[in-house]
């Protein structure tokens, strides 16, 4: 998978192609993943702070 993501990489730059892409998404596209992250990490969060620290040792 690696030899074939590096290939079709390279294509574009041996063919002089002129990449295609807005600035909109390549912005928000990590801004996405950062939002979707803390979103993901909040239930676990919220689920271990109502547990006392006692009661987490024993589980």
């Amino acid at each position: 998978m690696v030899v074939v993501v590096g290939v079709r990489a390279g294509v574009p730059v041996v063919r002089a192609w002129a990449p295609v892409g807005h600035t909109g998404t390549l912005a928000a596209a990590p801004a996405g993943v950062l939002v979707a992250g803390v979103l993901a990490g909040l239930c676990p969060t919220m689920c271990a702070a109502r547990i006392r620290p006692v009661e987490a040792l024993c589980r």
